[in-house]
């Protein structure tokens, strides 16, 4: 948010104050339409500190200014559709916060909000969230196994398996710690539903996919490798059935 005023670094107590810009009463505190978008795309970061959305979300509900100029700018914010799909929950949580509020002036807004919000949403909308975080590595496996197995076996579902094939490269690249370690499980078992599928025509291809993403992988970083080799010597024994130190050697 923005800061109120400013003091100079360096500034000396016998600076006049004829020389020092006082903001005047209608622009202390007030915000911009940028100032709302940041503020709702902080609100939406998984890595926002919890005293950061706190004081955001009751600069809105406590707000002392002119309620409709700041619900001009949420409607101006909500004109933007991808950035109010994308940012939905956030807004939906100063909408609450302001709606919980003891002011008449932010139990308005909050109500006026959710208005906007139910006419600038799409009718019909999906919503995805990131739950691998919240589950065991086996489940995870478990996971990817049956959704790659459910995919060979339908093909009308090619549609949703081209999406999870264009996230596992994001999942690779990814700069937290545990998303590669997702991106490496989930081509490992697309490779092991490949090499199972002995009939399948693409069969060649897509082996020859995964092992291009596990060169890549390899790269990143000496955990993803040590991990990328362990996962795949229990892969070759799945699919071949041969031991555990055989395994090793082969790859």
């Amino acid at each position: 948010l923005r800061a109120v005023g400013a003091i100079e670094k360096g500034a000396v107590d016998s600076l006049s104050q004829e020389s020092v810009i006082t903001p005047s009463s209608d622009s202390v505190l007030s915000l911009g339409l940028f100032e709302v978008m940041l503020s709702i795309a902080l609100l939406s970061l998984r890595t926002c500190p919890l005293n950061v959305s706190t004081a955001i979300k009751q600069r809105f509900a406590q707000t002392q200014e002119n309620v409709e100029a700041l619900y001009q700018l949420f409607s101006e914010a909500l004109k933007f559709k991808i950035y109010c799909e994308r940012n939905m929950a956030s807004i939906i949580s100063v909408a609450q916060q302001c709606l919980w509020s003891s002011k008449p002036d932010a139990r308005k807004f909050g109500a006026k909000l959710f208005k906007e919000l139910f006419q600038a949403s799409p009718k019909r909308r999906e919503e995805y969230f990131f739950v691998l975080e919240r589950m065991s590595i086996d489940n995870v496996k478990r996971l990817f196994r049956a959704v790659f197995r459910l995919y060979a076996a339908r093909p009308s579902t090619k549609s949703h398996k081209d999406n999870l094939i264009t996230m596992i490269p994001l999942l690779l690249r990814s700069a937290d710690n545990v998303q590669p370690v997702f991106g490496i499980l989930a081509v490992l078992l697309k490779m092991e539903t490949a090499l199972k599928l002995e009939d399948s025509p693409t069969r060649e291809e897509d082996v020859r996919n995964t092992l291009e993403l596990l060169d890549e992988a390899r790269n990143s970083n000496q955990f993803v490798r040590t991990y990328c080799y362990a996962e795949l010597a229990e892969v070759l024994r799945a699919c071949f059935g041969c031991s555990k130190c055989i395994a090793m050697v082969i790859k």
